[in-house]
């Protein structure tokens, strides 16, 4: 959300990840703002509760990609344009 000066107002979000198959939500953290620190944390939590991490689909935020090297990824189709 943004103020009517341009600038982010200070809001909380939720970073989740959902298994595409199930459609389950495995995992999920709220946050101030997105980081590829909270993107590395989730990853390695489920990682630890036995989750095998196939592929990723990303919104194409800068340095993501380093998050994910060991996983095949792809860009979302709606951020991408």
């Amino acid at each position: 959300m943004q103020a009517q000066d341009g600038k982010r107002k200070n809001t909380l979000g939720t970073l989740v990840f959902k298994d595409v198959e199930s459609k389950e939500i495995l995992i999920w953290k709220h946050i101030q703002s997105e980081t590829i620190k909270d993107y590395k944390y989730l990853k390695e939590k489920l990682i630890e509760l036995g989750y095998s991490i196939q592929s990723a689909t990303l919104d194409g935020k800068r340095g993501l990609t380093k998050a994910f090297k060991d996983i095949p990824i792809q860009m979302c189709h709606f951020h991408q344009k």
